[in-house]
């Protein structure tokens, strides 16, 4: 398994590129819809890591709570933060009156349109884009697959029944082939990945996720009850999509 930051750092063909008198540049963006989701947790560590080395970062989300403790501690440490779903000027929503149907911008044409502009302002070296899934990201990567940007995905969760629609199924698969690298959590999200794309992807590498508490602390066995119960304690909501419980 790799860190999160020695799994940015092995894209590059040698250590020695992060030695070099100009620092790099790194973008990140986070298809989380929420104002902050523990899938952040990996690349808002790195990105610290990496402002704190001297490169330039800079992150795409949407949904952004500026006053959030993360979002706060990101700026103070040196990255930027852009709000990726920005409304369109008003000219671009009075032609978008105008244009036929097909031509209208949509929510997410206009969110990559926003990323868009940002990648061709920033020339980043690298674009890490993490995922809440294994497949949420994908329309964000294919902005920096069609511009020609190096970039990695980062894949959080995989569920059995979350897969890519029929129609959808070549762009997600030609986005994954042109990743530097594909990061998962898991073994098992990495190999579900693959039966569902019908697909190997030996760029792939598995990550750790974040441990915020102490390893050493344990605690003692709860006593057994007069009624020969003990209690237990879940440490996850009870959401049967995401934790399966």
């Amino acid at each position: 398994t790799l860190q999160p930051l020695s799994a940015i750092f092995f894209v590059f063909d040698s250590p020695q590129s992060f030695s070099a008198p100009s620092p790099l540049r790194f973008v990140i963006v986070s298809s989380c819809s929420e104002t902050w989701g523990g899938s952040e947790e990996v690349w808002a560590a790195s990105a610290l890591r990496l402002a704190q080395a001297g490169h330039s970062v800079h992150a795409f989300k949407t949904n952004i709570d500026f006053q959030h403790r993360r979002v706060v501690a990101l700026q103070a440490g040196g990255c930027t933060v852009t709000e990726l779903e920005q409304p369109p000027p008003l000219h671009e929503r009075l032609l978008n009156r105008l244009r036929p149907y097909s031509r209208q911008y949509s929510r997410r044409s206009r969110t990559q349109q926003v990323l868009r502009q940002g990648l061709q302002r920033l020339q980043p070296h690298l674009v890490v884009v993490s995922q809440g899934s294994n497949y949420d990201g994908i329309w964000l990567a294919e902005v920096c697959r069609e511009l020609g940007f190096r970039f990695v995905l980062l894949s959080q969760k995989a569920v059995d029944f979350f897969f890519p629609l029929w129609y959808e199924r070549d762009a997600v698969i030609t986005t994954f082939r042109a990743a530097q690298r594909c990061y998962f959590v898991s073994r098992h999200n990495l190999e579900l990945t693959e039966r569902q794309l019908g697909m190997r992807l030996p760029d792939a590498a598995v990550i750790k996720n974040p441990f915020n508490v102490p390893y050493q602390s344990e605690m003692p066995l709860p006593p057994i009850g007069p009624d020969g119960l003990v209690k237990l304690a879940c440490v996850a909501r009870l959401d049967v999509l995401d934790k399966g419980l």
